[in-house]
């Protein structure tokens, strides 16, 4: 009903207030008669509400329309940008149909836009990986690919040039079994030379153990 209006003396702090057209008539006239005019479409993008549209309604299209003029009534912008937008964060195409439509009738263009974005032309799989290994000769990423050392590392099938590490393979531990196979791995156009560690001393073979003499114990 009211509007800001002009600022009042600097040193009164007072703001002063003017009635809109909306507030005008409700005092002049003590009720205002309820509108039956039913919301429209006045062109391709611009929704006029009507005062036959339920406010629940109207609330609903508030995540992906935007405002336009607001007078004695009140325009919405429905444009395709919007609408994409919308999609892009996760709206379903026919969801927003039956949101416009529980407000107004959809003009031609935008029932079409929405078809045509509610069609799947593909789909794609997401896989977690810890990254990426260029591998440019074909031979040497099937080696590393298909041998059971390093086989483990990659996530299958990866994409040409290339194999996608596995998300919990490290560095070191990629480098150490590319090694074992006579690949070498490069990170930042430096060699990867894996940590080393103690080596565990080999087990001697039963067959090769001497018998116990009599005199030991």
């Amino acid at each position: 009903m009211l509007d800001v209006g002009e600022d009042g003396d600097e040193g009164a702090r007072t703001i002063s207030l003017r009635l809109t057209p909306r507030g005008r008539s409700l005092l002049r006239d003590g009720t205002t008669p309820a509108s039956t005019t039913p919301s429209k479409f006045l062109d391709t993008h611009v929704l006029r509400v009507g005062g036959e549209a339920r406010l629940h309604a109207v609330i609903a299209l508030s995540s992906f329309i935007e405002v336009g003029r607001v007078a004695e009534s009140v325009d919405l912008l429905v444009a395709p940008q919007t609408l994409a937008r919308a999609l892009s964060a996760g709206f379903d195409a026919e969801v927003l149909r039956q949101r416009i439509e529980a407000v107004a009738p959809l003009p031609e263009s935008l029932s079409r836009t929405l078809a045509q974005a509610s069609i799947v032309v593909g789909r794609s799989t997401f896989v977690a990986a810890g990254g990426f290994l260029w591998v440019e000769d074909p031979s040497v990423r099937e080696l590393l690919r298909t041998r059971r050392p390093t086989a483990e590392l990659f996530v299958d099938p990866s994409p040409p040039a290339g194999l996608i590490i596995q998300p919990a393979v490290d560095l070191d531990r990629l480098a150490r079994r590319c090694r074992a196979v006579g690949v070498e791995v490069m990170a930042e156009g430096q060699l990867v030379r894996a940590r080393s560690g103690p080596m565990a001393r080999p087990t001697p073979s039963p067959s090769r153990l001497s018998p116990a003499r009599g005199g030991d114990k």
